[in-house]
């Protein structure tokens, strides 16, 4: 007899039944390896370089509500062709040459 743990083993994680999505993954890189088969969203460490001028602001006294929001303007496309291929879809090649990271 099988353990639990060795029928897991043999499974693939990312089976079409057993896909779950992932919102509000801080890593777009992240969302897309775990399963997820695109996934687009702010590039983080570009919002995260901004933040200390920020820090800087407020604590040399200036007021939060008079800062201006700034938006995101760099954004980053992953592509997992693995979860693809479990799934049976072909990605365009169009979206494979623009994504910023591709799982194969």
């Amino acid at each position: 007899m099988r353990s639990r743990a060795g029928r897991r083993a043999g499974r693939s994680p990312c089976r079409p039944r057993r896909l779950q999505p992932r919102a509000g993954q801080s890593d777009i890189t992240a969302a897309a390896r775990s399963c997820g088969l695109l996934a687009y969203g702010v590039h983080f460490p570009d919002l995260w370089g901004r933040a200390p001028s920020f820090v800087d602001r407020i604590l040399k006294g200036g007021r939060p509500a008079t800062m201006p929001v700034e938006r995101a303007s760099r954004f980053a496309l992953a592509v997992n062709l693995k979860t693809a291929a479990t799934l049976g879809l072909t990605i365009p090649q169009a979206v494979v040459l623009r994504a910023d990271e591709i799982i194969r």
